[in-house]
């Protein structure tokens, strides 16, 4: 999947020649199957990389399918899968030597063209290579290419999670459309992780003044650490292509604990906090939790008297409040 969607668009424009596509792909360990094989033992794995299937693995008939399919002949391609020490997530380099020079522009315009429409393939930006944080838990894939002008030859980049995308994700969305559902139904994840908005968001919360929070490492990696452990619940706000706000939430399986409501101060005012808590709360609801604590900060009178106008409890000794959470509080919230 994640090769076809990368090279299929230039193909399909004959803008490359498909007697020279070579494919190089990392995969994690759990695109190799959950059979207790040796080459999969941590042991073998961990800090490791090796080339398997080479010139034999079994997805290569079904790339080059479907890659005749765009170019109207037989495609024939070089394929090697390299096994990567990570959980998921697949990565593919692919090379192909271009029919004329072309400008990046026209090749971004073949890339719009056939994905422009498509809400789960996404094509980055100039200069910005996939990676398979950004897609990790989604059944997105993000797709980008670059000219190589000294060797005429266009590198073509796609990364996806291939427990979603690559498997799973893929079969619910082929479901929906075979029984006449949104093709997006049960699929509106997203990714775990998005490193390119963390630089924004770590930034953001380090303007707040009082941003230590007790049982928070507020380091660039503690933080790292803890969207990895709460991806569901934790939210960030965009305006004007930037990060402008966000929640650190997170729960332990029986209560939830908005830790750190942060928004810009350029955009306040704005209804942006409100959303993101309901949306954080929302999610705790679909984990089951019901008992929510809010860090609270002494010197904010506005945000105090509204927690407390909706029913949220002010536990002085501890400094944050308590909150039960159902249907009617989070409506009241959204008022």
């Amino acid at each position: 999947t994640c090769t076809t969607l990368s090279i299929y668009p230039l193909l399909k424009e004959g803008l490359i020649d498909p007697a020279t596509i070579i494919v190089d792909a990392k995969s994690g360990t759990s695109g190799a199957g959950r059979g207790a094989k040796v080459d999969n033992l941590y042991c073998e794995v961990n800090e490791n990389i090796k080339a398997y299937g080479v010139a034999t693995h079994r997805h290569t008939p079904e790339i080059e399918e479907q890659l005749g399919y765009a170019a109207g002949c037989p495609v024939l391609i070089n394929f090697t899968p390299h096994l990567v020490p990570m959980n998921r997530g697949i990565l593919i380099t692919a090379y192909a030597s271009l029919k004329k020079e072309v400008s990046y522009e026209e090749v971004k315009a073949v890339y719009d063209k056939y994905y422009d429409s498509e809400k789960f393939v996404r094509v980055l930006e100039k200069d910005v290579c996939p990676q398979t944080k950004w897609v990790e838990g989604s059944n997105y894939v993000d797709v980008n290419f670059k000219i190589d002008p000294r060797t005429r030859r266009v590198i073509m980049m796609g990364a996806m999670d291939n427990l979603v995308k690559g498997a799973a994700g893929q079969a619910v969305q082929n479901m929906n459309l075979m029984f006449g559902l949104k093709e997006s139904e049960g699929l509106e994840l997203v990714p775990m992780f998005a490193i390119e908005d963390f630089d924004q968001v770590h930034a953001l919360w380090m303007t707040i003044s009082g941003f230590a929070i007790r049982s928070i490492d507020d380091s660039r990696e503690g933080v790292e650490r803890f969207l990895r452990r709460n991806p569901t619940t934790s939210v960030v706000a965009e305006e004007d292509g930037k990060i402008v706000g966000s929640i650190l939430c997170g729960h332990d399986g029986r209560r939830g604990c908005l830790y750190h409501v942060c928004v810009h101060k350029d955009y306040r005012m704005r209804g942006i906090g409100k959303a993101m808590v309901v949306y954080a709360m929302n999610a705790l609801k679909a984990e089951e939790i019901s008992k929510v604590s809010l860090i609270a900060f002494t010197r904010n009178d506005i945000g105090n008297a509204f927690w407390n106008r909706i029913g949220w409890t002010r536990r002085l000794d501890l400094n944050y409040y308590d909150f039960t959470l159902n249907e009617k509080n989070i409506t009241e919230f959204n008022k």
